[in-house]
């Protein structure tokens, strides 16, 4: 939301300047994928909808993608967009039809949720429209300009609301089609027969699963090769954590015995019964707790990487922040595909409406090489393929030796599946992952996973030969 900024005159004379600051700060800390938000709660963000403009509201600025991707050329990064999609907004968008309807249909307006500048449109993904809308998208944003940069595929991730489990009467009949053996349904038997309804939610989660796969296809088939579409389920700012009403989650630490004397009601929990237990992994795969009639559950599907595990080229992307999100191989596991793990730190908000100076927001890191102790800990417990960033304000990051460190050597190491060597370290919190290549070489990841310096480590290497520094050579 920081580009905000841009559309100020007295800001920036020149509105592309404020991205090309962006390029120049990820060559500097050693990034090699640019993302912009050509779509934010579903609104056009600087791009030009060509043909479409009866779909598309085009705002003043609709030169601002093209432009950014010409300023981008000079800087040799990978180009992936990001799109907070719920239909196409114009005067004939889909919209502000809102196909998709919730399960209560008794609601004002049909919403979801109480939160009301996501409930003014949507869009239903087991509409064969709503294929052709974002195509139609792809195509002025991504297609239209593959001959400027490398696109490496899009990246989605809808907003509450914005792609809802639909109960309208047209997706049910969809339902009955293709699901239920020509036998109707309505919404109360939904609401009252339990096996029907995870019968629905099971074909709806394959619905958005066909919609995904047909996006990366649509890509490949127009020249986007390899293209990878990622999906965030996770529609929350700070990423989603353990919800429980009742608040008997929500006090963890390190160090219980200093709790003890605090009158408070609330239990506390070790932080090593979180990680042993998967509570973050649970917290991503639960579905949305909801109140009264609204319908948190539906206007924000849960992520379903399981029905991605035996494929490839669409990734359920998995939330980390705090180093506790990053700690678990299991979870790890769950979200990864055939080949690769995307993993997305979600920044924790920190936001103020305050009075006389207006809003304000910024992202906080940790110091040091705590900056990137997520990061490193997620290289040693996962292995992802894809490292991203969502973050509140205008992205930059602290302590910058530590990240250009890691970056470095993270791109020196090739895309290509790793596996742990148990007890290649001779201490544990040292862990080494092996790449074997089509090549003769093997490639190394020795990664600290403490929270201070090793300076008498022994490494046992799994072959003989000759020892390089892979990262000296990519920086």
């Amino acid at each position: 939301m920081s580009d905000a900024v841009v559309d100020n005159p007295s800001a920036l004379k020149n509105p592309t300047d404020f991205y090309e600051h962006k390029a120049q700060l990820m060559h500097f800390l050693g990034m090699n994928t640019f993302s912009k938000d050509l779509l934010e709660f579903g609104h056009n963000q600087g791009w030009d909808p060509g043909p479409y403009i009866t779909l598309v509201n085009t705002p003043a600025w609709k030169n601002r993608w093209e432009n950014i991707l010409d300023m981008l050329e000079e800087y040799n990064l990978d180009v992936l967009p990001y799109y907070e999609y719920a239909g196409t907004i114009g005067p004939s968008g889909l919209g502000p039809q809102q196909r998709a309807h919730p399960l209560n249909d008794n609601l004002p307006d049909f919403d979801y949720t109480h939160i009301s500048w996501t409930e003014d449109v949507n869009a239903d993904l087991t509409d064969p429209d709503t294929y052709e809308d974002l195509k139609k998208i792809f195509e002025r944003t991504i297609i239209m300009h593959k001959e400027k940069v490398n696109f490496t595929g899009a990246w989605i991730r809808p907003r509450s609301s914005e792609l809802p489990v639909s109960f309208a009467d047209n997706t049910l009949e969809r339902f009955r089609i293709e699901a239920n053996d020509n036998i109707a349904v309505t919404r109360d038997q939904l609401k009252n027969d339990t096996p029907l309804y995870d019968k629905y939610i099971s074909w709806w989660l394959g619905k958005r699963k066909d919609f995904l796969f047909a996006m990366r296809d649509y890509l490949i088939d127009n020249g986007i090769y390899d293209a990878k579409v990622l999906y965030t389920a996770d529609h929350t700012e700070s990423g989603k954590t353990h919800y429980d009403w009742e608040f008997n989650k929500n006090i963890v630490t390190d160090n219980p015995a200093a709790f003890k004397n605090l009158s408070f009601k609330y239990p506390v929990f070790d932080l090593n019964d979180l990680v042993q237990d998967d509570w973050h992994l649970e917290a991503l795969l639960l579905p949305e707790n909801t109140w009264e009639n609204w319908e948190w559950n539906h206007a924000a599907p849960a992520p379903d990487p399981d029905n991605y595990k035996n494929d490839e080229g669409v990734l359920m992307t998995y939330t980390f922040n705090k180093a506790y999100t990053v700690n678990s191989k299991t979870a790890f596991e769950r979200f990864r595909n055939e080949k690769d793990l995307a993993i997305i730190r979600h920044y924790c908000l920190n936001e103020d409406g305050m009075e006389g100076m207006g809003y304000f927001v910024t992202d906080v890191d940790w110091h040091g090489p705590f900056t990137m102790l997520a990061e490193a800990r997620a290289m040693a417990n996962g292995d992802p393929r894809y490292i991203g960033y969502l973050s509140g304000s205008a992205f930059n990051k602290g302590s910058v030796q530590y990240v250009r460190e890691f970056n470095a050597n993270f791109l020196a190491l090739p895309a290509l599946p790793s596996e742990i060597i148990e007890g290649a370290a001779n201490d544990p919190e040292v862990v080494v992952r092996k790449i074997e290549t089509n090549s003769d070489s093997i490639y190394l990841a020795i990664i600290n996973t403490g929270l201070e310096d090793k300076t008498d480590v022994k490494i046992s290497l799994p072959v003989k030969g000759d020892v390089f520094n892979a990262k000296m050579e990519n920086f």
